[in-house]
């Protein structure tokens, strides 16, 4: 369960325990990835090494409409399901920037086997790997790592500066359940991004961000950001 410095874990974020002292090990670095060390996990079949299985084969099983699978059937599925990272329950025990660049590097190298069709099935569904990341991983975003359903798409990027934008491009986050609007989000979240428009000095964000989010607000915030000559204050509507 080691990884190299490097794509995933980086040292002095809190994972120091996972990452390789790659400065002590220096002589024998080459060895140690011939034996398999990296800096990203691999990629091994579902049913060898994969947390949650039960939880899976469940959500497997409800996907289907009609005629669900049996235990026996549920089984053969989950054994033709895509590849998943080798030891993907780390992301459950890892701070929150390698949980972020972990889920990023699922996204990108299972792009291809993010959802897939089991036999008997009628659509698509999430894989193993996207089902767990979806579950367990956080989104790298304009505001640092957040949980899927507290991020706005790539196609918010205009507005990055103050809300939650994905970095990642929309083909990538497709099916993850990010919000396309300001009305997918909290309120709380809402209010957050009202509070940090109180550092922008870019009056048009302020104005198409505030036009937008209090239409959604359950109720009227004690203050909004307002130009004053030539500063932004926060001050009563």
């Amino acid at each position: 369960d080691l990884f190299l410095n490097g794509v995933i874990f980086q040292k002095g974020e809190g994972d120091d325990n996972l990452v390789l002292d790659d400065s002590f090990h220096h002589a024998t670095l080459g060895i140690l990835r011939n034996l398999g060390v990296s800096d990203a996990p691999k990629l091994v079949s579902a049913h060898s090494d994969f947390p949650k299985a039960d939880e899976y084969k469940s959500f497997v099983k409800d996907r289907f409409a009609d005629d669900k699978p049996n235990n026996a059937k549920l089984k053969q599925i989950f054994e033709a399901a895509p590849l998943v990272p080798l030891n993907i329950a780390v992301l459950d025990q890892i701070e929150k920037p390698a949980k972020a660049r972990y889920t990023t590097w699922v996204l990108e190298n299972c792009r291809e086997d993010l959802t897939w069709l089991p036999v008997g099935a009628t659509q698509p569904i999430d894989s193993p790997a996207l089902w767990y990341v979806k579950s367990n991983g956080l989104l790298e975003t304009s505001m640092g790592p957040r949980q899927f359903d507290e991020s706005l798409s790539k196609s918010m990027e205009v507005f990055k500066r103050v809300a939650p934008v994905s970095l990642l491009n929309d083909d990538l986050t497709r099916g993850c359940g990010l919000c396309t609007s300001f009305a997918e989000l909290s309120a709380e979240a809402l209010k957050e991004i009202v509070k940090k428009l109180s550092d922008v000095v870019d009056y048009q964000l302020i104005g198409d961000c505030l036009g937008i989010i209090c239409r959604h607000l359950p109720e009227v915030p004690k203050e909004i950001p307002a130009r004053v000559r030539h500063s932004v204050q926060m001050l009563a509507p």
